[in-house]
This record gives structure tokens, sequence and C-alpha cells, in this order.
């Protein structure tokens, strides 16, 4: 999961700044923010999201269930 993550995040123009577990931190549009870091973060968590999805597919056996990721976006000044 976390080479998911630095690639897509990487791509995207976002960095990863924190993980714990199986979560991550990552942030768009630091230090320089644009208008466009809003929509880099939305395509970047989809595109995460299809990831592990695949994975899922790839790594489990049918009726072991699913991965699944969950993913929440956060706008604004800190």
């Amino acid at each position: 999961m976390r080479l998911i993550w630095r690639d897509v995040a990487t791509r995207h123009g976002g960095v990863v700044v924190h993980t714990h577990g199986d979560g991550a931190l990552i942030i768009f549009g630091y230090p320089a923010s644009d208008e466009e870091d809003g929509r880099r973060a939305v395509e970047a968590a989809l595109e995460m999201h299809e990831a592990v999805r695949l994975l899922g597919e790839k790594a489990l056996r049918p009726g072991q269930g699913a991965l699944v990721l969950r993913s929440g976006l956060h706008a604004g000044t800190c």
C-alpha cells in the first residue's frame, strides 16, 4: 500500500508526510499552492482507490472479501 501511496501522490504533485500503520497523510500545494491542488488531490485519491481494488483482485482468492481503501479530503488553512 505504501508504494501505491508514494507513487500516486508523487505523480499528482503530492507528498506523503506521515504514515501510521496502514494510514497516510498526503499533502498537496505545499510549500506553494495553486487552484489545481484540490483537483490533483481528488484525482490521486480516485487513482489510489482503483489501484487498491486491482491489488485485491490479484492478491485475494474468491470469497476472501476485498481490500478497502477509505479516504478523506480537507481543504483550507490549518
